[in-house]
């Protein structure tokens, strides 16, 4: 019988990149699946064969922003696999019954200046609203993209940008107050505080809701973050659709033609 130093029940893309890494650190793994294409939530599939047959549909992943966060994509070459993204320029489009729209570039200031066309308030506001989640954003990151508990690795990963960032939110007593007050609301409260017009309020509760729970949970204000993360690094279709990454991580041991 085999034997492997770790097993991994379930070959998703967080099962694919978590084995990718220890393959790369010398350990053998064993990764189990129960269907037949790897990818989990990232999979690129012929859904409706009768219906539709040979057209081929994302069943889970909606759009890649947290990947663009961290080193997964360079740190396992995954480019060298096919791996290849088209970034959006709008990122974001959503009509109103009463006419107006809210139409998100990549720029903030293109942004707001759309925004603006309808009410200037919630412009200023929305350049402050993305400022404050950018700066929260960055300076969280250095965190997520270390070992769990490492304090070495963490501090390691802050640059004199990224600790002016966690000062901006975390200096004062004030300023800590007031960010666990935000997170202990919800995105459609910290919406509320921010903003009037409900064309602006509406995309960005949707945004929200992509953490799996509505935007009125309390606790889940963070949720308020997706439109930051797409003006900050945007967000990836992938060439291929989302079994793109899936493959790209599974190689060279992915199924031909798959």
């Amino acid at each position: 019988m085999q034997a492997f130093d770790v097993v991994i029940i379930g070959a998703g893309h967080n099962g694919l990149v978590c084995a990718a890494y220890l393959l790369k650190a010398g350990y053998s793994v064993l990764l189990l699946e129960k269907r037949s294409v790897p990818g989990g939530a990232a999979t690129t599939e012929e859904a409706m064969p009768e219906e539709a047959p040979g057209f081929k549909f994302n069943l889970c992943a909606i759009d890649h922003e947290f990947i663009h966060l961290g080193p997964v994509v360079e740190e396992l070459e995954l480019a060298k696999y096919g791996l290849e993204y088209l970034y959006c320029d709008p990122t974001v489009f959503c009509p109103h019954p009463d006419g107006k729209y809210f139409l998100a570039h990549r720029s903030v200031e293109q942004t707001c200046t759309g925004i603006a066309r309808y009410s200037p308030r919630d412009a200023q506001k929305y350049a402050e609203f993305i400022d404050f989640w950018q700066r929260l954003l960055r300076s969280i990151i250095p965190v997520f993209n270390a070992p769990p508990k490492s304090i070495i690795d963490i501090i390691g990963n802050y640059d004199l940008q990224r600790l002016r960032d966690l000062f901006s939110v975390l200096g004062a007593p004030d300023k800590t107050l007031d960010l666990v007050r935000t997170l202990l609301t919800s995105a459609e409260d910290s919406l509320n505080e921010y903003f009037d017009a409900e064309f602006l309020k509406a995309p960005l509760a949707r945004l929200a809701s992509e953490l799996g729970a509505p935007p009125s949970q309390k606790t889940l204000a963070i949720g308020a973050i997706m439109m930051a993360m797409r003006h900050k690094s945007g967000y990836g279709q992938a060439t291929r659709g989302y079994r793109g990454v899936s493959k790209s991580v599974a190689q060279p041991g992915a199924e031909p033609g798959w």
